[in-house]
């Protein structure tokens, strides 16, 4: 009896140990972004080369800009995405409307 006293005892206090309340998931976003360089995001020129594509990515006081460049057989392609939406180059020629 006195074992099945402590038993419950004991998983009762494990039990609620358990139940703290979960970490915001926002609040861990921003810490994980301050912690790795924060405000630097906000004004910031990226680029790098990835499976034989080049990537460029633009951050400038709201304005966002993603592009995409590349060759293929019909010559050579720029993807650009920005907060004016998407467009498509074709050797400096904007095909968007024709994708």
């Amino acid at each position: 009896m006195m074992l099945r006293i402590i038993t419950i005892t004991l998983t009762l206090g494990v039990l609620m140990g358990a139940c703290r309340p979960a970490n915001d998931p926002q609040k861990i976003i921003d810490q994980v972004i301050q912690n790795h360089g924060g405000d630097r995001y906000e004004n910031v020129r990226i680029s790098f080369d990835f499976r034989g594509r080049h990537y460029v990515m633009l951050h400038q006081n709201g304005f966002f800009q993603y592009e995409r460049h590349f060759s293929d057989s019909a010559g050579q392609i720029k993807d650009v995405l920005s907060n004016h939406g998407f467009k498509r180059y074709l050797n400096d020629h904007d095909i968007t409307d024709t994708v």
